[in-house]
């Protein structure tokens, strides 16, 4: 065993006060830099904030339910639906691209002799059609801001057409042409 002066025990209690007094500090300054509220990184040259909009995202089943047949309808009910072009185009090239930046479009053409009544074709890329009595096609519009299916718009464009002309005994199909 060594024997210890009392000038070396002194010195032994001062470095082990000393390294736990060191300890508490670092806790203490841990404990500060935690509880520091966040500052805000201004905008720079290289870092500008860009705010990103929440998209608003819909679903067919909710709603079909409110469809009951009117005219114009889909329009009151969805204020950004917009029908961009529409008409009987027989043999033509019919182009769903949307005519405005920040919009997505989707064309739906129904009773075509390609797939015969009650069924709604939705295309998202240009296609031709030839139609047969009672058929029509519409090129519907939705900002980027609306997060929706194509084939949920075709769902609420279908169901509007059995709810408008009163076709309760055969239902309508939505066929998807990608």
């Amino acid at each position: 065993m060594i024997k210890r002066k009392s000038s070396q025990k002194l010195l032994i209690k001062l470095v082990r006060s000393s390294a736990l007094w060191s300890l508490v500090a670092g806790a203490m300054l841990l404990l500060q830099a935690c509880a520091a509220q966040p500052t805000e990184i201004p905008a720079t040259p290289t870092a500008i904030p860009s705010p990103e909009p929440t998209a608003i995202v819909i679903k067919a089943d909710d709603v079909i339910p409110q469809i009951k047949g009117v005219d114009g309808e889909i329009q009151k009910l969805l204020s950004w639906w917009t029908e961009v072009d529409y008409g009987k185009k027989d043999g033509e090239l019919l182009d769903p691209a949307a005519p405005e930046p920040n919009q997505t479009c989707v064309g739906m053409a129904w009773n075509t002799n390609e797939q015969g009544y009650h069924r709604l074709v939705v295309f998202q890329k240009p296609a031709t059609f030839t139609f047969a009595d009672g058929g029509w096609y519409v090129k519907a519009c939705r900002p980027n801001t609306i997060t929706i299916s194509a084939e949920d718009m075709g769902r609420i464009q279908a169901d509007w057409l059995g709810k408008r002309y009163g076709i309760e005994d055969q239902p309508w199909k939505v066929i998807l042409n990608e």
